[in-house]
């Protein structure tokens, strides 16, 4: 047994495990081998890198590319001149700075960061904080932007410019400056701002209102919407009129999620509504801002709920298209010039499947990113001379490696409810059943797609089927089935999530004897809830930042916004103890591996590490690995890689690999 020296350079100084019996910490002590083996297998090993691009953005004349590449520390920001093709690299974060979330071009020539770090706030805990920067293409003039506020009352001010990098407009017309909404009059209400991005004045447009909690500006640069709750946590929509909120009607649009806009017509006349209207499922329509009446229908699905964003013709306003989710990312076409160009693209890529990802203002220069039997690679399309041009490789380790597509496949549930989800399987030549991981999605109000996975891509390349079920309470299959799932946490969305195994079994897929459920966030907490409610049924399951206390999960809630909306969504009274892993300790009966970051702002540590303390006081089978300066999002490549060496090695375990299939025959 080979014993993992690990740098404690950024060891949290707050309450860890180390009071756990070494048995329980078995992880910590073989990860080096891990690790060593990780990375001798590129097919495996790549799921603990990043992702070679984080973002790209077109500059508005299609000059220059900016791109978020993975450097040795995070991302940094490079400049892709498109003349020469020579990238440029003009920005590395400092180790005081935080890490990149993304960036954008102001203009032609000026560029916008938000960069985001952990801070501790009263009641809350760690938290993420973002700020703004500005930069030249070339590098020079690097600016924080967002002055600090004035303590005029000599008083800590604690929700000053926690989120900072909230854009509304970009401003095509007044390319000198941005408009922000920032929450500096009051907590959790943001005011709207003007920012000079090269001198970083700051001048406020509108004043915070109580009501409001999102601001929308018209393509002219003027406020024309604000959105946001009343104190019942319903939906409320304004009309701006100068320094005055005019109520528009919304009831017609009421449901599980809030109308969003998406855009105005040229004339401010109308908005470009995400709503209900009145039905099951999202859809886009035309508004009147006069009195909130539904103009006209722009698009509809009669299978899935609308999510995404319309694409505006720059000089009539009009929706010339849409991107949305189906099975995998979408474009609809309204204007046929477009549908052609797309058509014509799609022929020279490689893959099944691409997704538009930026394009300059007339769509001349295009950048996409091709999947589908292939890892994702990504694209630079020139519409002027019909070239395509490869950027890079998102996983360049997998250019060669098998790829597994996600099926999309649907299921019954034992009370009859049809469950939709995706399946993907390993390369499989000599038949028989698979060993397989159930993979539910976190959220809960969240939904998964047929989109390249990197987990997935992971679990295929050790030989295992995955199923990614899309239990009741997912969002994107309409009100009804999102609210199917309201009070049913380790319920019978769990049942779901179990049927879906079964069906695997009954399909003669899955080897009944080699199960294990994983998850990350409410996933984590589905696959604790297995531990003991799936005894018999799964040989393992893996929590990455899980919920383990629905009580404590509760009480969080008070410390935000739209308390009574989220509360109403989870069950009260004794079934909060019934279904938290935490207060079941003794029915655990499979073995646990429990994974979580201490710097964690959306399932606080403490889940993780009481659980432990409780699995271990009940000598129960677990191994528990902290990941000191970790976030709730696998962020930095070092956390990356320890979370994946340690569940291989964890699920090699206790499923084995693909040279233990069985064959195939049916159940009964």
């Amino acid at each position: 047994m080979m014993t993992l020296c690990r740098d404690t350079s950024h060891e949290s100084s707050g309450e860890g495990m180390n009071n756990l019996p070494g048995s329980h910490r078995v992880a910590l002590t073989i990860l080096g081998f891990s690790l060593a083996m990780f990375a001798t297998n590129s097919v495996f090993g790549y799921a603990g890198e990043l992702p070679r691009y984080l973002g790209f953005d077109l500059s508005p004349n299609g000059a220059r590319l900016l791109m978020l590449v993975e450097g040795h520390e995070g991302y940094e920001l490079s400049v892709l001149d498109l003349a020469t093709f020579e990238p440029r690299l003009i920005y590395r974060p400092g180790a005081d700075d935080g890490a990149l979330n993304w960036c954008r071009w102001g203009n032609d020539k000026r560029i916008v960061c938000s960069l985001r770090f952990y801070k501790g706030i009263w009641r809350a805990g760690q938290v993420i904080h973002t700020r703004l920067i500005g930069l030249d293409h070339d590098g020079g003039n690097l600016l924080t932007l967002v002055p600090g506020v004035r303590n005029v009352h000599r008083r800590d001010l604690r929700w000053d410019a926690q989120v900072q990098d909230r854009v509304i407009a970009w401003l095509p017309e007044d390319p000198e400056h941005i408009l922000l909404q920032l929450n500096r009059d009051r907590p959790n209400r943001p005011g709207v701002y003007r920012l000079n991005i090269y001198d970083n004045r700051l001048s406020r447009v509108m004043s915070a209102r109580s009501a409001v909690r999102r601001w929308f500006v018209g393509n002219d640069g003027n406020l024309l919407l604000a959105f946001g709750y009343d104190r019942e946590s319903n939906p409320l929509m304004f009309r701006v009129e100068g320094q005055r909120l005019r109520p528009i009607d919304t009831r017609a649009f009421a449901g599980e999620l809030p109308p969003s806009p998406l855009g105005f017509s040229l004339d401010g006349r109308y908005v470009y509504l995400n709503a209900t209207n009145g039905g099951d499922r999202h859809g886009i329509y035309r508004v009147r801002m006069s009195d909130g009446g539904v103009d006209g229908t722009i698009f509809e699905d009669p299978e899935f709920d609308v999510f995404g964003q319309l694409v505006l013709h720059p000089t009539s306003g009009e929706p010339v298209g849409l991107r949305y989710l189906r099975h995998h990312p979408t474009t609809v076409w309204f204007d046929e010039s477009f549908e052609g160009i797309f058509a014509d693209l799609a022929g020279m890529l490689p893959g099944k499947h691409f997704d538009l990802v930026s394009a300059d203002r007339d769509y001349s220069r295009m950048v996409v990113t091709s999947y589908g039997g292939i890892a994702p690679r990504h694209y630079l399309y020139d519409r002027t001379d019909g070239s395509l041009r490869l950027i890079g490789y998102q996983y360049p380790e997998l250019t060669h490696a098998f790829i597994a597509d996600l099926e999309p496949v649907t299921y019954e549930a034992r009370d009859g409810l049809a469950i939709p989800g995706y399946l993907a399987l390993p390369e499989n030549p000599e038949g028989g059943r698979l060993p397989v991981i159930v993979f539910p999605h976190g959220g809960p109000y969240d939904r998964d797609s047929a989109q390249f996975d990197y987990w997935t891509q992971f679990f295929v390349g050790l030989g295992y089927a995955v199923l990614k079920p899309n239990y009741r309470g997912s969002i994107g299959y309409g009100q009804v089935y999102m609210r199917a799932g309201f009070q049913q946490w380790g319920l019978k969305m769990q049942d779901d999530v179990m049927d879906g195994l079964d069906w695997l079994v009954e399909e003669g897929i899955a080897d009944p004897e080699r199960a294990c459920l994983v998850g990350s966030s409410y996933g984590g907490y589905m696959a604790l809830v297995s531990s003991f409610k799936a005894v018999g049924r799964i040989r393992c399951a893996v929590s990455l930042a899980g919920i383990s206390d629905l009580r404590r999960t509760v009480v969080r809630m008070q410390s935000f916004d739209l308390v009574e909306r989220n509360r109403s969504r989870i069950q009260y009274g004794p079934s909060l103890l019934l279904n938290s892993p935490l207060h079941q300790v003794r029915h655990i009966g499979v073995p646990l591996l429990i994974v979580h970051g201490d710097l964690d702002s959306i399932v606080g540590v403490r889940h993780s590490r009481d659980l432990a303390r409780a699995l271990a006081a009940h000598d129960k089978p677990f191994e528990y690995l902290e990941q000191a300066a970790g976030d709730h999002y696998l962020s930095a490549r070092w956390q990356r890689m320890e979370f994946f060496a340690t569940m291989g090695r964890f699920l090699e375990t206790h499923l084995g690999g693909a040279e233990h299939r069985v064959e195939s025959r049916p159940e009964g």
